[in-house]
């Protein structure tokens, strides 16, 4: 496919981003993300940082034990976490499978249906095509008669195999995306599968695993009324013998082009609030102190590294900074966030929320300059990190600041406004003081 035939924004990032191969680390983020996202659970006691605990351990190809955490003592929980971390593992091998040197030329059939589908169940749940009408809940769309869904998976996998060298990656993602959906052939799990199915057709005709996070499935579970308008709006132009896929391909696209650029998976109002506590408390109120530490002409960018959530304020040329560190070593911060605070030099506890520093790091080995809690969080000003390798010296500056928080039970993406504006009115204050 040319790279023309992408959203601008998402081909300059794919050309620049493909240049190195992705991780496993990346793969491990990658993992917890889409779990999360295609995970199917709800309620306030699974959030994106309870993903950090195996359950059952998993072991990935390079040795390391990953999975998925749920609320204690909840057996549907910790079944739709495995199931989503197998699916995950399960889209993964098939991309792998079609896009490593020497691979076949990949062909969709409904037998990879099938696979990415029963990776959900658990042991005794029954899988397979189903047998019985089904009803989709708040729609007055009826899926088709269980005798006509295989004739309907062969024509949709026709369609993507024909339309392979013809249609861009967004389109057939799209296409699979709504397809899938709209012949709902499974009882159970046609929404999970259906996005796993569109990822798994994106990364193979793009030509390898996508790198970056959050995945396009932890961003549908942020922006699920767009995501349901769009797929209506390909149901009711279906009718008419012309479907229209437009608003589905330009949602995934702005999805591909997040998931490159590491911007959390907010949903709008949780971005609006941020933009307005922003504008308040900075841009509202400004002093020759506050200049001092942002510049003239403050900009911000929010960033995702892991479960971290990182607010950027700065002037434009510290975001160009950030984002050139971020193509070229796939963090905009490298070495500043620890996963595990045990290899942070300074290490933040969730009862210090809020805390202030403006300490320059000077790493060694493996070390990383902070590790927060989860539920904590904290603001760096003018940070500096410096550490040695292989003999060299490596390190980076930033003018302005860093609020910086980390995903936990009662930290999440609802409350990370909040959140932020303490940080920042704390922040001033100790400016002015």
């Amino acid at each position: 496919m040319a790279g023309d035939e992408l959203i601008p924004a998402v081909a300059r990032l794919l050309t620049a981003r493909n240049q190195r191969a992705i991780d496993l680390d990346e793969v491990q983020e990658q993992r917890i993300s889409f779990a999360y996202g295609n995970g199917n659970i709800d309620g306030e006691g699974f959030s994106r940082a309870t993903m950090s605990v195996v359950v059952p351990a998993i072991t990935d190809v390079g040795g390391t034990n990953i999975g998925a955490t749920f609320t204690p003592n909840s057996v549907t929980h910790r079944h739709e976490a495995e199931g989503a971390v197998r699916q995950f593992d399960a889209t993964l091998d098939l991309i792998r499978r079609f896009t490593e040197p020497g691979a076949p030329k990949f062909m969709l059939d409904p037998s990879i249906i099938e696979v990415l589908h029963s990776a959900l169940l658990t042991r005794g749940d029954t899988g397979g095509i189903r047998t019985e009408e089904v009803t989709i809940r708040g729609s007055n769309f009826g899926p088709p008669a269980p005798n006509l869904l295989r004739r309907e998976l062969d024509s949709m996998c026709d369609v993507i195999n024909s339309e392979w060298g013809t249609l861009d990656a967004l389109e057939l993602a799209a296409f699979a995306l709504w397809r899938l959906n709209w012949i709902h052939p499974f009882v159970d799990g046609n929404g999970r599968t259906a996005r796993a199915l569109s990822y798994l057709v994106l990364n193979i005709k793009l030509g390898g695993v996508l790198p970056g996070t959050p995945t396009i499935p932890e961003q549908l579970l942020h922006r699920r009324a767009e995501y349901l308008d769009a797929l209506a709006r390909a149901d009711i132009t279906a009718k008419s013998g012309h479907v229209d896929l437009t608003n589905l391909r330009d949602l995934v696209g702005s999805m591909l082009q997040r998931q490159l650029e590491a911007f959390p998976a907010f949903a709008a109002d949780e971005l609006h609030q941020i933009d307005d506590i922003v504008e308040r408390r900075l841009r509202g109120g400004r002093n020759a102190v506050a200049s001092s530490v942002f510049g003239d002409d403050v900009m911000q960018r929010l960033w995702t590294i892991d479960d971290y959530v990182v607010l950027q304020l700065g002037p434009e040329a510290a975001i160009a900074d950030a984002e050139r560190r971020h193509r070229e070593h796939d963090n905009a911060f490298p070495r500043l966030l620890a996963s595990h605070s045990s290899r942070a030099v300074v290490q933040v506890g969730a009862h210090q929320r809020g805390i202030i520093l403006r300490d320059q790091f000077s790493l060694s080995g493996e070390q990383f300059a902070l590790g927060l809690e989860h539920n904590a969080a904290a603001t760096v000003e003018h940070p500096v990190v410096r550490w040695e390798e292989a003999s060299t010296a490596q390190g980076w500056s930033a003018v302005g600041a860093l609020y910086i928080l980390r995903f936990g039970r009662e930290l999440t993406s609802s409350t990370a406004g909040d959140v932020f504006d303490l940080l920042l009115t704390r922040h001033l204050a100790s400016l002015k003081s």
